[in-house]
């Protein structure tokens, strides 16, 4: 019984079937999913990259077509407004026009009962047609009986009611009566006087002088002027005479002296050349704030050339001065000159290259000698240096490094071979 029940057991569980679905051997191999590599990686970013480009310009433009819809409801609500606000003037004015009309019927009707020529109703209008032809049958007779004649009113003339003034107001006019009876003789006079004085041959200008003149001379300046000997000093105008004068490109400021009763006197400064920029054909002429002076065809001996401004030559025949950048680099060129001249070395500077600021070279012809600054942090202690070693080294050409923190590294000389 034993060994019935145990086949019994065996017989019951159900044999377990493979499924097709799972590969076996090589075939397992195949089934396994495949690891993406970095160009397919790259491929999909590029992908979601353009995507969301697209999806940007659409947004933009969907806002774009908002914005215009919207100003044009807008344009369109103020159009409406416009609108409203002129029918609203146009019916105030007919409105006007309809009180205006009726106002004159009011006033025809009151002249018409005076004369009794038409009876009139609460409405201002006559009250029937029946009654018309009894009023004009009744006028003509009256016409028959009497001669109607026009009654022609004339208004009155209104009389101005003449106004009491205080005490204090009265006073106020009498001492405004006597100031106009006082003032104007005074002011006829003197203009008489003046006049008088400006035909004098006593105030007639006798001498001319010329003061601070150097590179100009006083006969051009008199040119400008347009004083000659024998004006009247008196109508000669002291602010006319300096505008001419500052028309001269070199004069800087003016100044005119009267000396009664026949001298005249005008002192003038003039504008100093600091720098000159070389343009080919032209030079430049400059003064201490960049500003033009005027183009030469020479250069004055005394001078160096600046190299490395930007300022291009048409513009600075527009606007008269250097431009912005070269403002900043002539501040610097001014500090490095003013060092020069402390230490006498100005005269024997040629040329002066400051066309990068960390790099600013200075050129001795003369001497064969070129010094390389930098960044000119420390002018007076470099310039020191270099004057040092320029001394030292009088018989050969050669260049100066001084573009470094002299006081952790040493400048030095380096000859030319």
């Amino acid at each position: 019984m034993q060994n019935k029940k145990k086949i019994v057991k065996k017989t019951n569980k159900k044999p377990v079937k493979r499924s097709s679905s799972v590969p076996k051997g090589d075939d397992a191999l195949i089934g396994l999913k495949k690891m993406p590599s970095k160009k397919d990686m790259e491929e999909k970013k590029k992908k979601q990259q353009k995507l969301l480009a697209k999806k940007k310009k659409e947004v933009k433009k969907q806002e774009k077509k908002i914005l215009k819809q919207r100003l044009k409801e807008k344009e369109a609500k103020e159009k409406e407004l416009k609108k409203k606000r002129e029918r609203e003037l146009r019916k105030e004015q007919r409105r006007e026009e309809e009180l205006e009309s009726i106002r004159r019927e009011k006033l025809r009707h009151q002249k018409a009962e005076e004369l009794g020529e038409i009876e009139l109703d609460s409405g201002f209008g006559v009250r029937n047609s029946k009654r018309k032809s009894i009023v004009r049958e009744e006028t003509a007779k009256n016409i028959e009986k009497k001669p109607v004649r026009k009654t022609i009113t004339k208004k009155k003339p209104t009389k101005k009611k003449k106004v009491e003034l205080t005490e204090e107001e009265k006073k106020k006019l009498e001492k405004r009566s006597k100031f106009f009876k006082v003032v104007i003789p005074l002011i006829i006079a003197v203009v008489t006087i003046i006049a008088i004085l400006f035909h004098l041959p006593a105030f007639a200008i006798k001498h001319i002088e010329v003061r601070g003149q150097k590179k100009i001379s006083s006969e051009q300046i008199l040119e400008y002027a347009k004083v000659y000997e024998g004006d009247n000093l008196l109508a000669v105008s002291e602010l006319v005479i300096r505008n001419r004068i500052k028309d001269i490109p070199y004069i800087d400021e003016v100044k005119v002296i009267k000396n009664l009763p026949s001298e005249l006197i005008i002192e003038v400064e003039e504008k100093e050349v600091s720098f000159f920029i070389d343009y080919e054909d032209k030079y430049a002429l400059l003064d201490e704030q960049g500003f033009l002076i005027e183009f030469a065809e020479e250069y004055p001996a005394d001078l160096s050339i600046i190299k490395g401004l930007e300022t291009k030559e048409q513009e600075l025949q527009k606007s008269k001065r250097v431009n912005s950048k070269d403002l900043q680099k002539l501040n610097v060129v001014i500090k490095i000159l003013r060092s020069l001249k402390n230490k006498e070395m100005i005269s024997k500077l040629t040329a002066l290259n400051i066309e990068d600021l960390n790099e600013i070279i200075l050129e001795f012809k003369n001497d064969n000698k070129t010094v390389y600054l930098g960044k000119a942090n420390n002018i007076d202690i470099q310039l020191e240096t270099a004057k040092q070693i320029m001394e030292k080294n009088t018989n050969s050409s050669g260049k100066i490094f001084v573009d470094m923190d002299l006081s952790e590294k040493r400048a030095y000389y380096r000859e030319d071979i």
